[in-house]
């Protein structure tokens, strides 16, 4: 099956706001279940995390990334005693590296002329 550029640019419009949609509602579905004063810990130990995989981590593909992540989070929640489910964090990480990415520049490329 070959889609044409119209049902590729129709599913990317209405294909993607819907799944921003979905996500957004798991991510309020799932933290509400965290009381806050857990939640404001989770979510502050996770960010920390992101960042400091980042940091530390630059070079390596995303999902290594996130996996590292996931067990630091694991272990710092764990030495906090604060309880998280497995798809929370996991929602909560996706929403920081989304958060870190909405602050950094656009890469564009650019051709530049060769120097003589």
């Amino acid at each position: 099956m070959n889609l044409t550029d119209i049902q590729i640019a129709l599913i990317t419009q209405f294909g993607f706001p819907l799944v921003v949609a979905i996500v957004a509602y798991v991510y309020k579905l799932l933290v509400a279940k965290l009381p806050e004063a857990q939640r404001t810990k989770v979510e502050a130990i996770v960010n920390q995390a992101v960042v400091a995989v980042e940091q530390a981590q630059a070079l390596v593909p995303g999902q290594v990334k996130k996996d590292y992540a996931t067990n630091l989070i694991n272990s710092l929640l764990k030495s906090a005693g604060v309880k998280a489910t497995p798809a929370q964090i996991d929602t909560l990480i996706e929403a920081a590296v989304y958060q870190m990415n909405q602050g950094k520049p656009s890469t564009a490329t650019a051709v530049l002329p060769a120097v003589k």
